[in-house]
């Protein structure tokens, strides 16, 4: 006979919440990486980090699922973030039209031939994010 014990309600939260912030993570890294080398994580504005955070919960509700999916068929280095460090990283390079992103990562269709295109599609759905320096802080427009 098999038992499955429940997962408590706050551990999910706890685990959903550490997830998105890999998330986070890879997106700022992303756009930092791709727009603002000399600059860090401590340059980003207040209201920018607020915006960017508030995109990537926004996309992240949307598209548990498929981030679920792209999260078990992705081939990563481990050395270099989670799976989720990965689909932040996408989101960004996706949604801003650097020519790579969710559509092209390793392993992403191997399951569902779909995935990397409805990922992609829905990223691009956001419009572009730019980032901007002034006075030696990064802001961002849309």
């Amino acid at each position: 006979m098999t038992t499955h014990k429940k997962t408590h309600p706050a551990l999910r939260r706890d685990v959903e919440e550490s997830i998105f912030n890999d998330f986070v993570r890879g997106y700022v890294d992303a756009a930092l990486w791709s727009s603002n080398e000399n600059y860090s994580r401590r340059d980003i504005t207040r209201a920018c980090m607020a915006k960017m955070r508030a995109d990537c919960r926004k996309f992240f509700r949307a598209n548990r699922a498929d981030l679920r999916l792209y999260a078990a068929s992705i081939r990563y280095d481990r050395n270099k973030g989670t799976p989720y460090d990965y689909a932040g990283h996408d989101f960004w390079l996706t949604r801003n039209g650097h020519g790579t992103g969710f559509w092209d990562r390793d392993g992403v269709g191997d399951s569902d031939a779909g995935l990397g295109d409805r990922l992609s599609e829905a990223a691009r759905d956001f419009g572009e994010c730019s980032l901007y320096v002034s006075r030696g802080k990064i802001h961002c427009s849309t």
